[in-house]
């Protein structure tokens, strides 16, 4: 325990630094304004390398940016920032859309493209999972027949973010394997970035499994109370009925 006090505020407090400076990096390479094509590494780059990773932060507890502040206030600013990235998502993907409608390049050709997409899609519905976990619109779960709680919600939520960082992690790493970055980006610097990106996905996904185990222990526990309160008014039940036959 002693141990993790000491090394994850390090870890946290690197992360930051790391996502800045990787974001900061690409875009420089980007030099956006250039082309076209440059608003597409620009606005990915600070989408999913700074954007959602603060996302993901913003709302830990003990190593947030917003240490001190309520918890309402993490989860508004979580939202908030995710709403953003997804808007500036959507911008570099109009970008390198219209940048190969000129250039006369097909689409979705490549891992990356289509990896792309799949994130983007998965990414929205995170977001309107995202908002209906936060308000739980009772329309929306009656229209759904959803007969779920808030831990249930706050499970599956974490669940599909898990799911969206592997996938944006695995369309990063195709994004540094592609022709227009191993032109620009070479040697010790292509290696820092991939191994930045690495780090990145293991502090970004180690949050999100935090919280995953946490919600899912405190639904176990919830069943398990419910459990025993069903079988003592079963047990008091019954007894009650038995004394009122022997009277």
């Amino acid at each position: 325990m002693e141990t993790r006090r000491v090394i994850y505020p390090v870890l946290y407090k690197s992360a930051h630094i790391v996502t800045i400076t990787l974001a900061a990096f690409i875009v420089f390479t980007a030099k956006p304004g250039s082309s076209l094509f440059s608003w597409h590494p620009t606005l990915m780059a600070i989408t999913f390398l700074f954007l959602t990773f603060e996302a993901v932060l913003v709302i830990d507890s003990d190593h947030s940016p917003l240490v001190g502040s309520s918890r309402s206030t993490q989860i508004l600013f979580h939202q908030i920032i995710n709403i953003s990235s997804f808007a500036s998502a959507m911008c570099g993907f109009v970008a390198i859309y219209y940048h190969k409608d000129i250039s006369g390049y097909e689409h979705f050709k490549t891992w990356h493209g289509t990896m792309g997409v799949i994130t983007l899609v998965i990414h929205f519905l995170q977001i309107i999972g995202g908002t209906i976990t936060k308000y739980r619109y009772p329309y929306v779960q009656k229209l759904l027949n959803l007969k779920l709680n808030g831990l249930d919600l706050k499970i599956f939520h974490s669940s599909f973010g898990l799911l969206l960082y592997a996938v944006v992690w695995l369309t990063i790493t195709c994004a540094m394997f592609s022709s227009w970055f191993s032109e620009y980006v070479t040697g010790i610097w292509w290696s820092i970035c991939i191994l930045s990106a690495v780090f990145l996905a293991i502090v970004s996904m180690h949050q999100i499994l935090l919280f995953f185990i946490l919600f899912v222990q405190i639904r176990i526990a919830e069943m398990f109370i419910n459990g025993f309160v069903a079988i003592m008014r079963q047990l008091f039940f019954k007894t009650n009925k038995s004394s009122l036959k022997s009277k």
